[in-house]
C-alpha cells in the first residue's frame, strides 16, 4: 500500500489517497440489503395485521346487520 500510495501522491499531490477493500464493500452491501429486508417484512407484516383487522371488522359488521333482520 505504501508504494501505491508514493506514486499516488506523486501523481495527483493535491488529492488525499483513499482506498477500501473489495470484501469490505460487498460486506457493507450485504448488511444493507439484509436490513432492508427486515424493514419490509415488518411493513408486510403490518399490512396483513391491518388486513386481517378490515376482515374481522367487516365480518362483525355483517353479523350485526343480519341480527338486525
Amino acid at each position: 500500500m505504501a508504494a501505491i500510495e508514493a506514486i499516488w501522491n506523486k501523481n495527483v499531490p493535491n488529492q488525499a489517497f483513499a482506498y477500501s477493500f473489495l470484501d469490505q464493500k460487498f460486506t457493507q452491501m450485504h448488511e444493507d440489503v439484509q436490513r432492508m429486508g427486515k424493514i419490509f417484512n415488518s411493513f408486510a407484516l403490518f399490512a396483513i395485521l391491518v388486513a386481517c383487522l378490515g376482515l374481522f371488522a367487516l365480518s362483525a359488521f355483517m353479523v350485526e346487520q343480519r341480527k338486525r333482520k
